[in-house]
């Protein structure tokens, strides 16, 4: 199985524009050469981590590939409201036809987590509830969640993934 993950290197001076655009061709010629997936990374605030927000990118991916497995290599659960997360997952996976590959983390960047006002300490918790929410609205049409970081009542849940069950990771 071919696989690509993608990363800007140190000193790649092209504008972020030309920069989405070039990996978006990439991805369709990686599709062509017969790879068989490509993978993004998330990170915030550095010189090198361009993708802080992956899912758009994905997205823009799936419109121009047909067969290609895209992914997240991985998205940090603490830094996202768990409900936005997977309507934003399982919108990628239907306009993807169902390709869409999930690996969640919990992050390790100090100054991150100081930027986005979260407790480095909670990341594993929060981690953890997000894939219990997301995993209950992929599957669930209605629930309550009372937990430690998120509450929701009644949640009605209509954006579903193609996939059943979605390939959600850990990393």
């Amino acid at each position: 199985m071919l696989q690509a993950t993608v990363i800007r290197r140190f000193g790649d001076e092209r504008p972020l524009v030309q920069l989405y655009s070039d990996l978006v061709d990439l991805a369709v010629e990686a599709e062509q050469l017969g790879f068989d997936g490509i993978w993004l990374s998330e990170h915030h605030f550095q010189d090198n981590q361009w993708s802080p927000s992956l899912l758009p990118i994905l997205g823009a991916i799936a419109a121009r590939t047909s067969t290609l497995r895209i992914g997240t290599n991985l998205i940090v659960a603490p830094y996202h409201h768990p409900i936005r997360l997977a309507e934003d997952v399982a919108t990628v996976d239907l306009l993807s036809g169902g390709r869409l590959d999930v690996i969640v983390g919990t992050g390790s960047i100090r100054s991150e987590f100081d930027t986005f006002g979260i407790a480095p300490g909670e990341r594993w918790g929060r981690t953890f509830e997000t894939l219990e929410v997301m995993a209950r609205c992929f599957a669930e049409d209605r629930f309550d969640h009372d937990g430690r970081y998120f509450q929701f009542p009644d949640l009605h849940m209509t954006t579903k993934p193609v996939q059943d069950p979605l390939p959600l990771w850990m990393a």
